[in-house]
């Protein structure tokens, strides 16, 4: 999966009035970490920003609709093969309809693509629940709408 070291910062206040923020948990063997994330959505793209308090940016992933997936730091071999072969069309409608409550409450969409499966339910008003699982490494996190 994608390696994650300090980075600098966009800064997407200006350029996005949509704001989803959240928090996530990564699981990997028997230990635990916890980073902040925040993504700015347009109609074509979303930037996602995984970070650490006090660390700042450690993982920037642009998802560009119609040019594809780039990250900053750039990714592994592993991960640059994962990209590479994403169905991007449906993998963007799947984050849209996930971030936009196209799904009602309770209800759960996936998106699976070999041997990754990202899950999003719809929890409380404003907070849904997401899950990623790859190999040996399972992401859990809650995002909401930023207002």
């Amino acid at each position: 999966m994608l390696s994650l070291v300090s980075c600098a910062s966009f800064n997407q206040s200006q350029s996005s009035e949509e704001k989803y923020i959240g928090k996530l948990t990564l699981f990997q063997k028997e230990k635990s970490f916890n980073y902040n994330f925040a993504i700015f959505p347009s109609e074509n793209i979303f930037i996602i920003q995984v970070n650490k308090p006090l660390l700042g940016n450690v993982l920037n992933v642009k998802i560009d609709k119609f040019n594809g997936i780039s990250t900053s730091p750039a990714p592994d071999i592993k991960t640059v093969a994962f990209i590479k072969n994403l169905n991007l069309d449906d993998f963007f409608t799947f984050i849209s309809n996930c971030l936009r409550s196209n799904i009602s409450k309770n209800s759960l969409i996936s998106f699976n693509q070999d041997k990754t499966n990202f899950d999003c339910e719809k929890r409380k008003e404003m907070a849904t629940l997401i899950t990623i699982k790859f190999e040996n490494i399972y992401i859990k996190g809650v995002i909401s709408d930023y207002k």
